[in-house]
C-alpha cells in the first residue's frame, strides 16, 4: 500500500485496518520503519557542511564551526516567551491585530504607554498627538460637555473647544498643502 502524501489514502487505509484488528485477536500489524533518509536531504547537509568547512579554512568562523543541528535549528529559534507577534489564536487573532494597527494609524485608537523605556516615568513630559487625535480628542469632550448642559463652564468649554478644533482642522489643512 503505498499512501505517503495522500492523507485521505492514509487515513482510509488505517481505519480500515483499526476496523480490522478490532475484530481479529493476536494479530500483529507492522508498520515499516524510515529505511534511509532521503538523498536529496544528504546531500544538501553534505554541501553545506563542506561550505561550512571552507568559511573555517579562510578563517572565517572563529572557534568550533557548527555543527549541522545548530545550523538547522539554532537555540535563537527556539527561545520561548511572549512576543508582539505570536498568535496562538490564529487567523482571526491576526486579522483583529492588523485591524487595530490600522485604527492606531488612522487615529481611532490611541495607545497609551504607561511606562517609559527605562522605566522612569517623566511626569513633565508632554505627549505628542496627532491632528487626527487632538480632533477626535475635543469631539469627545465637547460631546462630554453636551450631557451635562446643565452646568454654565460646560457650555464655555464646548465653545472654546469647538474654537480650537477649528484652528486644529485649519493647521492640518495648511500643513497638507505645503
Amino acid at each position: 500500500m503505498d499512501a505517503e502524501g495522500d492523507i485521505a489514502t492514509a487515513h482510509e487505509a488505517v481505519g480500515t485496518l483499526a476496523t480490522t484488528a478490532s475484530q481479529r485477536t493476536g494479530l500483529k500489524i507492522r508498520i515499516p520503519a524510515w529505511a534511509k533518509i532521503p538523498t536529496q536531504v544528504t546531500t544538501l547537509e553534505i554541501e553545506l557542511m563542506d561550505s561550512v568547512g571552507g568559511l573555517k579554512s579562510r578563517n572565517r568562523i572563529f572557534g568550533e564551526p557548527p555543527t549541522i543541528e545548530e545550523l538547522l535549528d539554532p537555540v535563537e529559534e527556539r527561545e520561548v516567551g511572549d512576543h508582539d507577534y505570536e498568535f496562538p489564536g490564529g487567523d482571526n487573532e491576526i486579522v483583529e491585530e492588523v485591524r487595530r494597527q490600522m485604527a492606531i494609524e488612522r487615529g481611532d485608537i490611541m495607545e497609551v504607554d504607561s511606562d517609559s523605556e527605562d522605566g522612569d516615568e517623566d511626569e513633565n513630559a508632554t505627549p505628542e498627538y496627532t491632528f487626527t487625535q487632538v480632533f477626535t480628542l475635543c469631539q469627545q469632550l465637547e460631546d462630554a460637555c453636551l450631557q451635562f448642559d446643565e452646568l454654565k463652564l460646560s457650555f464655555d468649554l464646548s465653545k472654546r473647544l469647538r474654537a480650537f478644533r477649528a484652528c486644529v482642522r485649519r493647521e492640518k489643512f495648511a500643513e497638507q498643502s505645503r
